[in-house]
């Protein structure tokens, strides 16, 4: 079996997706995905790897995921990384369709069924319509958009966050991440926090607890927007709402996030931005991870993050998948969590999964409860809707032999 044609989709209205058909001789196809900066993705996608990956071997998976490893942007989550990220989920997806196994069972049949689900409380329309440059802040927040949706999160917590926290418990969702501070980034650009906006800030997390006291996880996402000592400032005033974690404090610099723990004791999460496995190791061996993140569409794929799972587990640490990007890389998340004994919880975000998820695909992993499972088709189980292929408006391109 050989691969025989890559084709890219870029659908209309999300221009920070890309979608990647990996189509081999024998008609299988393979599917990927990723996020952010699309058109650049694509052009590495036909110019330097789809050159490389006609006429091979898809099951090859090692292989290629060591040789189509970028020269530039090597460790970093850039251009290069995100397009062999979807390469390789890719190539995992003709893994199972060949073999007839969905992945749970090519990871090793799972440790889990299922695993509890956190909501990060983004509105449907949150980074969806926008095309994101730079730091992520209010700019993508398009609330405007969908005021009126169930599912705009976003608004709620801004306005209600003890509203938003009961509802979250009655539908059996223990945890929620927020990032109100975010709001009051631009003034500064990150260098100064008002003792009136961080009080501003501070509101939401007073709210839930007020509500529902700690039955709920309750987690504050900075998003690396402020320098140390605004970070240590805002994660000092959030240690009496019992939070869970902060998540990103600073930018992901050993000293930086040094100078930040020397300060301020909360437990951290941080890692989803990284771009290699190995990247870890220096914040491991010096304590600055409580949980650990990994992003499968930015860190290379599912074979990154396996070994990226394996050197958490090694230092005792627990991992919590990213996804607030797009539904292919909620599905691999869902099946590496059940894969990985450390996974402790699963990020989703309902105004995403309720919404525009099931625009793109037949299908995503059930969510119930409280829990999300995996699917049980073979390789991912998942399928990029067929419209998007037919749509005019989408922009597909397709490399292929000659």
């Amino acid at each position: 079996m050989k691969i025989s044609s890559v084709k890219s989709i870029r659908p209309k209205d999300f221009p920070n997706l890309i979608y990647l058909h990996i189509i081999t001789d024998e008609g299988i196809i393979g599917l990927g995905e990723t996020f952010l900066g699309a058109a650049g993705v694509e052009a590495h996608i036909h110019e330097v790897l789809a050159p490389y990956l006609l006429d091979k071997d898809p099951l090859k998976i090692s292989l290629h995921h060591e040789l189509c490893r970028g020269f530039l942007g090597t460790g970093g989550s850039g251009t290069e990384n995100r397009a062999r990220s979807a390469v390789d989920v890719a190539l995992w997806d003709i893994l199972g369709k060949e073999t007839g196994k969905p992945l749970i069972k090519l990871l090793g049949g799972g440790v889990r069924d299922k695993i509890q689900i956190y909501n990060t409380c983004a509105g449907p329309n949150y980074a969806k319509k926008v095309p994101i440059a730079g730091r992520v802040a209010t700019n993508i927040w398009q609330i405007p958009d969908s005021k009126n949706d169930p599912y705009e999160d976003l608004q709620l917590y801004m306005t209600d966050a003890g509203k938003l926290a009961k509802d979250l418990l009655k539908n059996g969702v223990m945890g929620m991440k927020i990032w109100p501070f975010d709001e009051h980034l631009d003034r500064s650009n990150g260098h100064w926090i008002t003792n009136k906006e961080l009080e501003a800030g501070l509101k939401p997390f007073r709210q839930v607890r007020e509500a529902v006291g700690n039955e709920i996880n309750l987690m504050a996402d900075i998003h690396t927007n402020w320098d140390v000592p605004n970070a240590v400032k805002i994660a000092r005033a959030l240690k009496e709402y019992n939070i869970n974690w902060v998540e990103d404090p600073v930018r992901p610099n050993v000293e930086a996030l040094t100078q930040f723990r020397n300060e301020v004791k909360v437990p951290l999460a941080t890692g989803e931005t990284m771009g290699a496995a190995s990247n870890y190791l220096p914040f491991l061996q010096k304590g600055l991870i409580d949980y650990m993140m990994f992003d499968p569409i930015w860190l290379g794929g599912i074979t990154e993050c396996l070994k990226a799972g394996a050197i958490a587990d090694a230092h005792q640490i627990p991992v919590s998948i990213h996804d607030c990007n797009g539904p292919v890389n909620f599905t691999v998340g869902v099946n590496l969590s059940m894969a990985m004994t450390n996974a402790c919880t699963y990020e989703t975000a309902r105004g995403f999964y309720y919404g525009w998820y099931h625009e793109l695909l037949d299908e995503v992993p059930l969510i119930d409860k409280g829990f999300v499972s995996p699917l049980s088709g073979d390789g991912l189980g998942i399928k990029l809707k067929d419209k998007w292929l037919k749509d005019e408006n989408s922009k597909i391109i397709e490399s292929k032999l000659s």
